[in-house]
């Protein structure tokens, strides 16, 4: 089955919320806990957008949302979650 998308597609690479101060994002950094955690992949994922962004989570960062991706993924193939 081949899925027909109309062109030119709509931009999808970037979700933010905005509000009346500008950009609304979480500083990650300010929470130390989620980068020496260990348990679950999660802590992983943290610790890999925090190498990524370089301190910067206020930038658009695409690789981190794939990063999520990759997790959502494996924890729905594993089982540990359905839908």
């Amino acid at each position: 089955m081949l899925l027909a998308l109309p062109t030119p597609t709509p931009p999808i690479c970037r979700c933010s919320v905005r509000g009346e101060g500008g950009e609304i994002f979480t500083d990650l950094s300010e929470d130390p806990a989620l980068f020496a955690a260990h348990g679950d992949y999660q802590f992983e994922i943290y610790r890999m957008m925090r190498d990524h962004v370089c301190g910067d989570w206020s930038g658009f960062h695409p690789k981190t949302n794939v990063y999520w991706l990759h997790y959502l993924t494996d924890k729905l193939v594993s089982g540990e979650v359905s839908i």
